[in-house]
């Protein structure tokens, strides 16, 4: 679903992905380099959504 809304430019999938690196890294919170990726997809989400939310209240 994430995937979808990334491909229609809605500034809601960024929040999928956020959800989705969450429980990640609860699944993986035993494996150090698994947990240490999806920690690194988390800020790149929250940093994807910031950023997002920014350029869209520019353009508006």
């Amino acid at each position: 679903a994430a995937q979808a809304l990334m491909v229609l430019r809605y500034r809601e999938q960024w929040l999928l992905w956020i959800l989705l690196n969450i429980i990640s890294i609860a699944l993986w919170a035993e494996n150090t380099s698994m947990y240490v990726m999806y920690s690194a997809y988390l800020l790149n989400s929250l940093y994807g959504y910031y950023n997002w939310s920014k350029l869209q209240k520019a353009q508006a």
